[in-house]
């Protein structure tokens, strides 16, 4: 099953690394599942200690989440963001395999 999310009027999907203080990292975790925009989250190894994939109407709303929620969490050191240009696939869920 795929998720066409343009139809839903969310036009920016983009890629969040996130450097968090160690102390920090299940709060910041348990933030970002409630947030809506969060569509992927995960803890992972290297530089960024966090993964965020999100979906956005546009790009003036993906800075107010930025500036807003993600600067607002506690314990983010950084934040690197790469807007994803084509989606070539996507999970999907097939019953019965």
């Amino acid at each position: 099953m795929q998720f066409d999310h343009e139809r839903l009027g969310h036009d920016v999907v983009a890629m969040l690394w996130l450097r968090v203080a160690p102390a920090a990292l299940a709060d910041v975790g348990h933030a970002l599942a409630t947030h809506p925009e969060v569509r992927f989250a995960a803890a992972i190894t290297g530089q960024a200690n966090i993964v965020a994939a999100t979906l956005h109407p546009n790009t003036g709303d993906l800075y107010t989440y930025l500036s807003g929620k993600i600067g607002a969490l506690d314990g983010v050191r950084a934040v690197e963001t790469a807007l994803t240009m084509r989606e070539v696939k996507q999970l999907t869920y097939e019953p019965g395999r």
